[in-house]
């Protein structure tokens, strides 16, 4: 699979990905933690998945899971344009 690698080992950011988070999650300035979760991931607190259209790139999904509540959240393509929805597929019985 590496010729259909078009990243040239360039895992698309991930260590300014993880500052990011790591930075946003430190402030602990939220109430809903899952709506946080949801907006670090849309890119509210900085680069997270907005990349460059000249890259040929983008997230196809995101994913939020409420442990506490037991459920997930999904955001089908860029959670930058695309809203999270319950998926409920995986509910627990």
């Amino acid at each position: 699979m590496w010729k259909h690698d078009a990243s040239n080992r360039n895992v698309y950011f991930s260590k300014d990905r993880y500052q990011i988070t790591l930075h946003a999650l430190k402030k602990n300035e939220f109430g809903d933690g899952v709506e946080y979760a949801k907006n670090i991931l849309s890119g509210k607190h900085g680069f997270m998945c907005q990349y460059d259209k000249a890259l040929n790139f983008d997230t196809i999904w995101s994913s939020v899971f409420d442990i506490t509540n037991h459920r997930i959240y999904r955001a089908e393509g860029n959670p930058l344009k695309a809203k999270y929805i319950e998926d409920k597929r995986l509910q627990m019985r």
